[in-house]
């Protein structure tokens, strides 16, 4: 099953990914539906995206509205990385649930629940699970609890892994190392991100947890930030932003048009191809390769070259 669903990151689409993920698990563990939630934690959690499974969209809508209420989802938080069985009447050894969502769950078919809440502390991002089964004799068994416990943060790596797989694809540059990849809202709270991603963040913001990017960054509306130690950049995707870091490198201290003359330069041209691709004279490409030159303090053209591998 742990090799079916990593295999799911390189042959299934973002879209039907949480869809073939559920499939995977059941084939495995029989329930009924299922809900995969994610989001981020501040002061409680905050649901970005959900993936209901064999429920229909108003369960989850109405859910929204008792979050602050469920017990289960409260002890499962308590306890992150740990599956706790559960009922409409509340999770096992905890507080039970209020009359109103032991209702919404017996109205929805939730007489017996697997609940598990993951918790990543490097970048304030949650995924929380829950399996559902509508008879009130088919309890979850133990073995059953441990299955799924074991089985669930290679739901969350695998999913992570597609969605960046995508974005890995179209941007080959950002797999090297030294750079990593993330993807946020239009308000800058992170939705995912790579392995790298948190440790690149803290270079530059040692005291950064997340999941909202730094004020520093985005208080001024921009796309691209250049700090002490990275380089942060915001690309559009779809209505979410693709967030690119690396280290900062010696050609930030360049201008777009000395870095296009210099990329050229690199590259082999000379001075005549560059000044007839940029529209210039010659004579204003030597100058501004004198100026190149002495801000990355490099000699020659090998040296120069090597800066943009």
């Amino acid at each position: 099953m742990v090799m079916a669903l990593h295999r799911l990151t390189t042959s299934t689409t973002v879209s039907d990914f949480q869809r073939m993920a559920f499939q995977t698990l059941l084939a495995e563990l029989p329930f009924d539906s299922g809900i995969w939630a994610t989001g981020a934690m501040g002061a409680g959690p905050v649901v970005h995206s959900s993936y209901s499974h064999n429920q229909p969209p108003e369960m989850m809508r109405a859910w929204q509205k008792l979050l602050a209420d469920d017990t289960i989802l409260a002890e499962t938080l308590k306890r992150p990385g740990v599956t706790l069985r559960a009922t409409a009447d509340g999770p096992e050894g905890g507080p039970p649930q209020p009359p109103e969502v032991r209702e919404h769950m017996r109205r929805f078919g939730m007489e017996h629940v697997l609940a598990t809440t993951y918790i990543d502390p490097g970048l304030g991002l949650i995924d929380g699970f829950s399996l559902y089964r509508a008879d009130p004799n088919a309890r979850f068994t133990e073995p059953e609890r441990l299955l799924v416990q074991h089985a669930l943060p290679h739901m969350v790596e695998s999913w992570r892994n597609c969605r960046l797989r995508l974005v890995r694809q179209e941007n080959p540059p950002a797999v090297l190392s030294g750079r990593a990849l993330g993807i946020c809202d239009q308000q800058g709270v992170l939705h995912t991100a790579g392995p790298n991603f948190a440790n690149m963040m803290r270079n530059e913001w040692p005291g950064w947890r997340g999941p909202l990017l730094p004020q520093q960054w985005l208080a001024g509306n921009r796309k691209t930030f250049v700090g002490h130690r990275i380089t942060a950049s915001l690309h559009t995707l779809n209505d979410l932003w693709l967030v690119k870091l690396r280290h900062r490198s010696p050609l930030d201290n360049l201008t777009p048009r000395e870095i296009d003359i210099a990329r050229r330069f690199g590259l082999g041209l000379n001075y005549q191809d560059i000044a007839a691709e940029l529209h210039i004279s010659p004579a204003t490409v030597r100058n501004h390769l004198t100026n190149i030159y002495g801000k990355l303090g490099v000699a020659n053209k090998v040296e120069l070259a090597k800066l943009f591998d």
